[in-house]
């Protein structure tokens, strides 16, 4: 089934895969162990209006593997929207890049 477009008001899940490197070997990426960890995800709206954010879940914390599932009015406009995903563990905070994805406007809206 191929992916369907996110919309104003709609509900999707978002799924990552929080990898991290070493200093003895800054290029190569593997899982990050997210035991114990507190995982956050942001939204960020079309012209960097005010950011959002929410608490996720760790789905396998050896495999690094998180989840979210937006509530109806995480996207309350449409356009070009930012995610990015802060891991928090021990005394470590670390954010992802922020990756954009595009939000429809909703046909049922009237």
């Amino acid at each position: 089934m191929p992916a369907q477009p996110i919309v104003v008001g709609g509900t999707y899940q978002w799924y990552a895969t929080i990898s991290k490197n070493t200093t003895a070997a800054p290029t190569t990426f593997t899982a990050w162990n997210l035991t114990g960890a507190t995982i956050t995800v942001t939204f960020i709206p079309p012209n960097a209006g005010t950011a959002k954010h929410y608490s996720a879940s760790i789905v396998v914390a050896a495999d690094g593997t998180v989840s979210y599932t937006n509530v109806v009015g995480t996207f309350d406009v449409a356009g070009t929207w930012l995610i990015s995903w802060k891991v928090s563990q021990s005394c470590v905070i670390l954010e992802s890049r922020q990756s954009s994805f595009q939000v429809y406007p909703s046909a049922a809206a009237a």
